[in-house]
């Protein structure tokens, strides 16, 4: 089972898959002024999320990417479509 905090903020395409334990947030706590920052998250369509993930707010992630497993996407970050990206934070992963 994922978390989808905030759902009036996350906007998410067609054929989108989510796996188990994903987490998207539509808010965080920024440290140390405990000030809470919002922003909508934009899925666009054929994106598929790996278990486990935790997406932070103001991502917009492109049509067809791919997030691996256990990847964070820090808040505010824009991920190309079609592309394949993973870790902490999230980088481009080469396939060749």
């Amino acid at each position: 089972m994922g978390l989808i905090l905030d759902p009036e903020m996350i906007l998410l395409g067609n054929n989108v898959y989510i796996g188990s334990g994903v987490c998207l947030s539509g808010h965080v706590m920024l440290r140390p002024d405990r000030k809470v920052f919002r922003a909508p998250i934009v899925i666009e369509d054929g994106v598929r999320i790996g278990q486990n993930t935790v997406v932070a707010p103001g991502v917009h992630i492109g049509a067809n990417a791919l997030i691996l497993l256990n990847t964070y996407v820090p808040a505010n970050w824009k991920l190309e479509g079609g592309k394949f990206y993973g870790g902490c934070p999230a980088v481009e992963i080469q396939v060749s």
